[in-house]
């Protein structure tokens, strides 16, 4: 085996089958065998790198001290390279000192980093570096070809990192690690889902439930007593409707009537009371009578102005009302709304209704939950692990993934 041998690669074993519950340890071998290689590249560009940058602190120190081949130039000029020789010393040895070469496992940020300071340094000496080379040529450039050697032992590092097999072995461990990860996570998935779907199972009987305490409750007594009840309120609501028509329509058709004859009566209060609510002035006990024929007696001496037509029809109407109809009316008004009140007071007692109203909204706030647990059931994504990365990645090294156990 020749020197420059033990720099080369080594091959990869030819259809080699390594199984997936094998492969983590495969890995760790192939990766340590491809560490111990790179680092055996590296750490004597390493060791360049700390010698490059010692030479370069010494080139600095000379360029510190060294004399002016000419000392009589102006003090003025003198004491313009003075600032431009101690700014550009200073910059260069925080530079200098600012430098490190880490490991292949950071090296990548810290070359990054290192880039960027050159750029800066580069940048920031640019003026001072032209002064000194008029001055000092020889030392100035000393200090920058060591710049230099370092930048480029620097980048061979980067690229002896970038072409290690190491890289492919790195990259078959990450996609295997995202494998892993997937497949945690679809335990976890999986985990969630069982339990959503226990909960709708639970949430589900406790729907069953409510439903079977509604049914039960329709059919008990005191619920078929309630919808009798309920019904008969409909029916005496509607008895009363009908009795109170023919009143409403005869005060109705004399509206205009009332009004005019509300301008020139003395007894404004009971006549609005007609106008207003003419059914409730009569239940609370008015008899109409006295006031409809000091109406009919204003229409008849024309004290009130209306069409002929609307004078006779009013008349017609006053005609309809006597004591016997009012009394008839108050007295089945009455008892309507007697039965009324004492239907209206059972309903209130009867506690099923609201017993009902609480059931059915826990009914609804259970079906609105299973929908919800539903929906976020719907939402977790189970995904098979794709592996086809990952044998790509192998096969480039001759390596076939089995899956036997």
């Amino acid at each position: 085996m020749g020197f420059l041998d033990f720099f080369r690669k080594p091959k990869e074993p030819v259809n080699l089958t390594v199984t997936y519950q094998d492969l983590p340890t495969w890995i760790t071998s192939k990766k340590k065998v491809a560490e111990d290689q790179l680092i055996s590249i590296i750490t004597p560009i390493q060791k360049k790198i700390f010698e490059e940058k010692e030479n370069t602190i010494k080139q600095i120190e000379v360029l510190e001290t060294a004399t002016l081949m000419n000392p009589n130039i102006p003090e003025r000029v003198k004491h313009i390279m003075q600032g431009h020789r101690e700014s550009y010393i200073q910059r260069l040895t925080k530079f200098l000192d600012t430098i490190e070469v880490g490991d292949h496992h950071t090296f990548n940020t810290i070359y990054e980093e290192f880039e960027d300071r050159v750029v800066q340094l580069n940048n920031g000496t640019a003026k001072n570096y032209q002064v000194l080379e008029e001055f000092f040529r020889d030392e100035a450039s000393a200090t920058a070809y060591g710049i230099g050697g370092i930048r480029k032992l620097m980048k061979e590092i980067k690229e002896s990192i970038d072409t290690s097999s190491m890289q492919s072995v790195m990259k078959i461990e990450e996609e295997m690690q995202h494998i892993k990860d997937t497949m945690n996570r679809n335990e976890q998935h999986i985990t969630k889902r069982n339990e959503l779907q226990q909960k709708i199972v639970d949430e589900k009987k406790q729907f069953t439930n409510l439903s079977e305490n509604l049914a039960s409750l329709q059919q008990s007594n005191e619920y078929t007593e309630l919808k009798k009840l309920q019904t008969s309120k409909v029916d005496f609501n509607k008895s009363k409707q009908e009795l109170t028509k023919p009143i409403s329509h005869i005060f109705s058709s004399l509206g205009s009537a009332l009004k005019k004859h509300h301008r020139i009566s003395l007894e404004t209060d009971q006549i609005e009371g007609y106008m207003n609510d003419p059914i409730r002035v009569i239940v609370a006990g008015e008899n109409p009578i006295a006031m409809l024929e000091k109406l009919k007696q204003s229409i008849e001496d024309n004290k009130i102005d209306l069409k002929e037509s609307k004078k006779q029809k009013s008349i017609v109407e006053i005609s309809r009302v006597n004591s016997e109809m009012i009394e008839k009316f108050r007295k089945k008004y009455v008892d309507l709304q007697t039965k009324l009140d004492d239907i209206n007071h059972k309903i209130e007692q009867n506690s099923s209704e609201k017993e009902l109203k609480e059931i059915k909204d826990k009914i609804n706030r259970q079906l609105i939950k299973i929908d919800a647990l539903k929906e976020e059931v719907d939402q977790i994504q189970i995904s098979s692990p794709d592996y086809t990365k990952l044998q790509q990645l192998l096969e480039a090294k001759q390596v076939t993934l089995s899956f036997d156990d």
